[in-house]
């Protein structure tokens, strides 16, 4: 099951240092994946959740970013 629960987070606490860490994971033919994880509340949401989570929130720091330099 990819989704257990729909979780309710404000955007402040997934850009918070301390929910956020990533972890390298060896595959089985030897490849290395970059496994992306969010520990909110007592549960974590990583897989392609966490991916999507982690690209967004990128998303948005860059967008952020060219608003105020203008």
């Amino acid at each position: 099951v990819e989704v257990e629960k729909i979780l309710h987070v404000p955007l402040y606490e997934l850009l918070s240092d301390e929910v956020y860490r990533e972890e390298i994971w060896v595959l089985r033919d030897g490849k290395t994946r970059s496994i992306n994880f969010f520990e909110i509340v007592g549960d974590t949401i990583w897989g392609a959740t966490g991916s999507m989570i982690r690209e967004f929130l990128t998303k948005l720091i860059r967008i952020q970013d060219t608003q105020e330099l203008t």
